[in-house]
């Protein structure tokens, strides 16, 4: 797997990095990404929103530069991208985007969630209560989980809303 050391602002609170058809690890911080190769979804000829996550897509053939703005609010790790992407879907796992967050100290031992977010500061969405392969798992310090889309998430501890929340978050924006 590719590992890219991208660019980090000087205050660590924001990362740019491109990925291509290749896929590769990206670091953002304290955090990291997996894409494998040929996962993302073209965002010019594809769907975004919750009714689109599982729906088949053209994949995107150009690199995509994507920005990650990194924060901690409420006692809860954020990362937010831009644009907003999809991923293709896939039932191998090894064809999944992974999202990796630090979980700090005090969150050792706690059931983690890593929850999608339409935006920082939004309660988080636990989008495994609909789809089992979004879990969260957490080994060496980190939180883990498949992604099939983002916008952004945090890692929490405690409770989430369900994904029927969030087709009504989104539908406000």
């Amino acid at each position: 797997m590719l590992i890219v050391i991208n660019q980090m602002a000087a205050d660590e609170r924001s990362a740019e990095f491109t990925v291509d058809q290749g896929g590769g690890y990206f670091r953002m911080g304290k955090h990291g990404i997996v894409f494998p190769r040929q996962a993302i979804c073209d965002p010019e000829r594809s769907e975004y929103g919750p009714h689109a996550w599982d729906a088949d897509c053209p994949i995107l053939r150009q690199p995509i530069r994507i920005r990650a703005e990194l924060r901690t609010q409420d006692g809860r790790e954020w990362v937010d991208f831009t644009p907003e992407l999809r991923f293709r879907p896939s039932r191998n796992p090894s064809d999944w985007v992974w999202i990796y967050m630090l979980v700090g100290p005090t969150q050792f031992g706690e059931p983690l969630n890593i929850l999608w977010s339409p935006a920082i500061g939004i309660p988080g969405i636990d989008e495994s209560l609909d789809d089992p392969t979004q879990r969260t798992y957490v080994s060496g310090g980190y939180a883990y989980r498949r992604i099939k889309h983002f916008s952004g998430y945090n890692v929490t501890a405690g409770r989430a809303v369900a994904e029927e929340t969030a087709r009504e978050v989104v539908s406000d924006r």
